[in-house]
């Protein structure tokens, strides 16, 4: 519903789960205390995540293939990745630097 232009919490939930099961959207764990989420076509990137400001950033290239390879190898109990998500946890330089 909408009131005075504006959608109410259930709204905006149900949307949400409407686009995450349509496969639109992705839940992504940033150790934020909450859910956050992002485009689900937004291509093979991660995120390295500041622990002590929450800055996020994007990043590139992951290598995935080996490392599927690798655990493929090291795990026989499993026949295929579908899918892999890599997020880093780490200090940006402008929180390493006040501390």
């Amino acid at each position: 519903m909408l009131e005075n232009g504006v959608a109410d919490r259930v709204t905006i939930y149900r949307i949400i789960q409407a686009l995450a099961e349509k496969g639109i959207i992705r839940e992504v764990n940033l150790r934020h205390n909450h859910v956050d989420y992002e485009m689900a076509d937004s291509g093979d990137h991660h995120h390295i995540v500041c622990v002590k400001c929450n800055l996020v950033k994007d990043f590139d290239g992951c290598n995935a293939e080996k490392l599927e390879r690798a655990v493929l190898k090291q795990c026989p109990e499993f026949k295929i990745v579908s899918e892999h998500a890599i997020e880093l946890f780490g200090t940006c330089k402008k929180c390493a630097e006040s501390a």
